[in-house]
């Protein structure tokens, strides 16, 4: 089955060792099946992470996630109450489910469009032919987050992604139009709690930036 509209991605991840694991910000939720080295199993959705955030995992684990794309609005207590008794991640039942009870608003789909692209929120809106209030209306009542919030997350993410590259930090501060690498700097230490040049050095944390998301 091909995955639904709202679905941007599905993913899996096996622990192979006890110990630390992290979250960074990518601007969507995930609907996740867990299932415990016990053989324990579990449905939940996710929060939106504003920031980056470390959870403890255990070898033995099973994950099982549906990345939802950004601004996707889900009932959520009748998702989980028709998944709480599946032990095991189906997907083809979680992504029919999710078809029936998740939903992507084609202006709000449109809007994060401009945002993701656009260096200001000001062109964003010109874009779409919208006033700033307006924007601000839709986007808030729908995702909980300002403009403001998705256009930085999606050129911090950008940004990251970049420093797989060789490229030296102050040209991709530019490229991404910060007003200077200490600029970008501070973004990455709001989004991702880590300066550009300590996620350069981790394949990890590079790996996570480099997941689907919103950018």
């Amino acid at each position: 089955m091909s995955l639904p509209a709202v679905v941007l991605a599905v993913w899996r991840h096996a622990p192979q060792q006890t110990g630390p694991s992290f979250v960074l910000p990518d601007g969507c939720r995930d609907l996740i099946w867990h299932q415990t080295a016990d053989g324990q199993s579990s449905w939940f959705l996710t929060q939106l992470y504003d920031t980056a955030c470390r959870l403890e995992v255990a070898a033995g684990e099973h994950y099982c996630g549906y990345r939802l794309r950004p601004g996707t609005r889900v009932n959520e207590a009748a998702v989980l109450a028709a998944l709480q008794h599946r032990s095991d991640p189906d997907s083809v039942d979680a992504l029919a489910l999710l078809c029936d009870c998740a939903n992507l608003d084609p202006g709000l789909a449109e809007a994060m469009a401009c945002l993701a692209d656009a260096n200001r929120v000001a062109a964003a809106t010109r874009q779409l032919g919208l006033t700033e209030r307006s924007l601000e209306r839709l986007v808030m009542c729908q995702t909980g987050r300002t403009p403001g919030y998705w256009r930085q997350l999606a050129r911090a993410r950008r940004a990251a992604r970049a420093l797989a590259g060789s490229a030296a930090l102050a040209d991709i501060a530019c490229a991404h139009h910060y007003t200077d690498q200490a600029q970008m700097s501070r973004d990455f230490q709001r989004w991702f709690g880590i300066t550009p040049s300590g996620l350069r050095r981790d394949p990890v944390l590079l790996a996570l930036v480099a997941a689907p998301g919103f950018d």
